[in-house]
């Protein structure tokens, strides 16, 4: 919706009024799907696009997952297995 809108010259305020959004989430989903796309030899033009717009948040989104950590590591013993939890050992019995 955004993209047509802006191809036919409806400025970001009018914008703002048919989504009921705030002016600044418009102002930064435009600002985030801008590209530069070449009109001619030398010239190109700033111009949004949703779909680059979604991969960006996607490859975003796909990078701010919390990293796995060593918090649970297994020692093995003959016949037992201990699970040290952040420094508190549990026992379970396990056959191997």
């Amino acid at each position: 919706m955004i993209e047509r809108w802006l191809q036919e010259g409806i400025l970001n305020r009018e914008i703002v009024g048919r989504l009921a959004k705030a002016p600044q989430t418009i102002h930064n989903e435009v600002k985030r799907g801008q590209v530069r796309q070449q009109v001619r030899k030398g010239k190109f033009e700033m111009l949004y696009s949703a779909d680059f717009t979604q991969e960006a948040y996607q490859n975003n989104r796909k990078h701010s997952v919390k990293q796995a950590s060593l918090d649970y590591f297994i020692i093995l013993i003959p016949s037992t297995v201990r699970w040290a939890i952040e420094g508190e050992l549990t026992i379970s019995d396990a056959d191997f």
